[in-house]
């Protein structure tokens, strides 16, 4: 079974010069946890509302820091064709939390 049926909820997609403050009602907004980094179009990173409190807040960043102070780089992806047995495999492999699923180079769906 492909995976993007099984993605739930909201991409949400962000620039690198975006600000924590601007990311953080982003994502309150549309009832997420997680957004990915995108230059052109392409993932560059993933945030998490655990990156923005722990890396940015606890850190004292002021809120307009841009996004990709506190981003994580390693973005993992799989075609959005790709099924569970490649999600599970991948989540494995690169012990990460979020799989974004791709239609060519483009994010499309999240699957946590």
């Amino acid at each position: 079974m492909p995976l993007r049926p099984l993605a739930r909820g909201t991409l949400v997609t962000v620039s690198r010069s975006s600000t924590l403050a601007e990311v953080a009602r982003l994502m309150d907004a549309r009832g997420v946890d997680v957004a990915v980094v995108t230059e052109r179009k392409r993932p560059v990173g993933v945030v998490t509302t655990h990156d923005i409190v722990v890396r940015g807040v606890a850190r004292r960043f002021p809120a307009d820091a841009r996004i990709d102070s506190v981003m994580t780089d390693e973005v993992v992806t799989l075609p959005a064709a790709a099924d569970r047995r490649e999600a599970a495999d991948a989540l494995r492999a690169h012990g990460v939390a979020h799989l974004f699923l791709m239609d060519g180079a483009e994010p499309v769906a999240v699957l946590t």
